[in-house]
């Protein structure tokens, strides 16, 4: 059996597209009463504080989700899950979501798969969010894992990496969902 060197089956999020960092959105401050006008004072006057309401955004959050939903499926397709659920998720421009469909797709037809989680945890901002465009960065744990034959026999050990960060552009589609068009390594 041909074993799949560590460099192609896990170096699928290190290739880069093209992609611009782009700064945190601030908040806007939302006036909310402190007081109301009363019944026996006609003159009073509402006093109102302008203080920061932290609003979550519907679709900054499903764009959100559907990154996480991308590490999922891509630790589920690295174990031997479905590769046709990972190429739902993003679009041929995104050069690191098609790498590592390609590293999972050769592993599979050399009979190998990860036997654990390779994107152990991870921590997603998103950073910037228009009408149909987010862009979202990541912090991803690559953790340890072995690739195993059908009998589950060690063909590889791929190490630790630790910590990754990346950048990540996701474009809302017609049907709501959000597709991933670009990643990139920031560190």
């Amino acid at each position: 059996m041909r074993a799949i060197p560590v460099v192609l089956l896990f170096s699928a999020l290190l290739a880069t597209a093209a992609c611009t960092q782009a700064s945190e959105p601030e908040s806007l401050p939302t006036p909310s009463p402190t007081s109301s006008l009363s019944n026996d004072d006609a003159t009073a006057m509402p006093s109102t504080s302008m203080a920061p309401v932290e609003t979550p955004e519907p679709e900054a959050d499903a764009a959100k989700a559907a990154l996480e939903t991308y590490f999922q499926v891509a630790n589920a397709a690295a174990m031997g899950g479905s590769l046709a659920d990972l190429t739902a998720l993003f679009s041929e421009s995104c050069v690191a979501c098609t790498s590592a469909f390609q590293d999972f797709e050769s592993a599979q037809q050399s009979g190998l798969r990860a036997d654990a989680s390779r994107y152990e945890s991870w921590v997603i901002t998103v950073e910037e969010r228009s009408d149909s465009q987010a862009l979202l960065t990541s912090s991803i744990d690559f953790a340890a894992v072995n690739l195993v034959d059908g009998q589950g026999g060690i063909v590889e050990q791929v190490p630790a990496w630790g910590d990754a960060s990346f950048a990540w552009t996701l474009t809302q589609q017609p049907d709501g969902s959000w597709l991933i068009v670009q990643g990139q390594l920031l560190s």
